[in-house]
């Protein structure tokens, strides 16, 4: 069957239908699951938090590590690596803190061991102090020494220039702080994806344009990333245009929020199709039915 006939209007089997409205367009969505019809590659989950910049006198190798909760030792740790990028000697503090995501995909942190999905005691970090001579490196090691849980934990392993350290210049003197991601997961995790909301919203003015904000959940116990797109059909479910979505990244059971512009279309009726890929069995899909007055 061809991709084209696999989001037919016959072949999707519609989970729940709702009805939306906005002041332009009459509007129904159906949001449902789409069985891959082949197999595609996993996303690749390591993306830097923070690079480090140019000027920094502190850097790490790597943004994000995973972890997991049970297991050989080598697989319950794991290494992270900082340099002093100057050259004079510096003292450089670690420390743990909670951190997630706000609906539209930005960081946010946290006091640690404040947030539920937080690794608490669990995660071990060591050493907490590094004295660094020029161009010196060091490792810490961060080791999960907890129970199984039933879902992902994920904590910060903050690294910043100790207070005083360095050497003293006239003006602003700036302290980078930068960040792992630590994630530890379970024996069984599964990442996840469901379209709950498609809305469209009015250019305010004619300079404007029409917005579609989309609204993703991920129902797994592990964070994911999920790209995406929006297929623009007609009724009879020939494909007018694509574009791509702005990507998702979900910790386990957020629900997070993307828009995008919609292109200026003519008066008439229209399905929006909103797929993301989260690296699944499935495709997280919705539909809306979209009309453009004339």
């Amino acid at each position: 069957m061809s991709r084209e006939h696999l989001f037919g209007p016959l072949a999707i089997p519609t989970v729940h239908r709702f009805l939306l409205s906005v002041s332009h367009a009459a509007q129904s969505l159906s949001v449902f699951a789409v069985r891959r019809f082949a197999a595609l590659c996993v996303l690749a989950l390591a993306t830097t938090l923070w690079a480090t910049p140019a000027h920094a006198q502190l850097s790490i190798d790597r943004g994000e590590l995973e972890l997991r909760m049970s297991g050989d030792p080598q697989v319950r740790a794991g290494v992270l690596t900082v340099r002093n990028t100057t050259g004079e000697r510096l003292q450089a503090q670690v420390a743990l803190e909670d951190w997630d995501r706000g609906p539209d995909g930005g960081n946010r942190f946290h006091t640690y061991q404040s947030l539920s999905h937080s690794c608490g005691d669990a995660l071990r970090v060591f050493p907490l102090t590094l004295n660094l001579g020029p161009g010196e490196a060091q490792p810490v090691r961060i080791e999960y020494t907890g129970a199984e849980r039933s879902a992902e934990c994920t904590s910060l392993v903050v690294v910043q220039q100790a207070p005083g350290s360095g050497p003293k210049k006239a003006g602003v003197n700036v302290t980078m702080r930068m960040a792992l991601k630590v994630y530890a997961l379970p024996v069984t995790s599964s990442a996840g994806g469901e379209i709950t909301d498609i809305v469209v919203t009015r250019a305010a003015t004619a300079t404007d344009s029409t917005r579609v904000l989309v609204t993703y959940r991920n129902e797994g116990n592990r964070h994911v990333k999920a790209t995406g797109r929006l297929e623009i059909r007609q009724e009879d479910n020939s494909l007018i245009t694509s574009i791509d979505l702005p990507a998702v990244y979900a910790l386990g059971g957020a629900t997070m929020q993307v828009r995008a512009a919609l292109p200026a279309l003519a008066p008439g009726r229209y399905v929006l199709l909103a797929i993301y890929d989260y690296g699944g069995n499935d495709l997280a899909a919705g539909q809306l039915q979209y009309e453009v007055a004339k």
